[in-house]
Parts: C-alpha cells; structure tokens; sequence
C-alpha cells in the first residue's frame, strides 16, 4: 500500500484562519477543500477531527451538502498538545 501525501497541518491551520470572518468563522465544504488541498475527502475529515481534539476549531453547524462552519482559533497562538 502507497503512502499518501504528508499534509502540512499547521499550513491548513494558517489557510482557515485566513479565510475566517471577523468572528473568526469559516464555512468550509470539505470536497472543495480537500481537492484545493491535494488531500482525499477521508483524510482531510481524519485532520478536521484531529483539530477538533486539539483545540485549533470548534464545529458551529453544520449545513447542506457537507459543509461546515468552523471556529478557528488563531494559530500565532496555538501551542499544540504536546507541550511538555
């Protein structure tokens, strides 16, 4: 089995938080996304949960067609989890 494309989390991270609104809202739709990025629909998903779990965005709503409207948080001021 091929290894996929190692996706650059904090460069995603850095693409949401430039297409937030002014309440730091972003409506993605994660095919879009995805193929924008190079990435699969499922991996692309896998990151999204990753960053629920981490504290970089919180799921507002969800809408027609899979498309989210995320939280993002500032990403100058994330640290990540595995500070020590």
């Amino acid at each position: 089995m091929a290894a996929g494309v190692k996706a650059d989390r904090d460069a995603i991270h850095k693409e949401l938080w430039d297409a937030r609104n002014r309440h730091n809202l972003v409506k993605v739709h994660q095919g879009n996304f995805a193929q924008h990025l190079g990435l699969s629909g499922p991996h692309l998903c896998r990151i999204f949960k990753e960053f629920e779990r981490d504290g970089r965005i919180k799921k507002k709503a969800s809408r027609y067609r899979n498309v989210g409207v995320y939280e993002v948080r500032d990403p100058a001021t994330y640290t990540g989890l595995s500070a020590p």
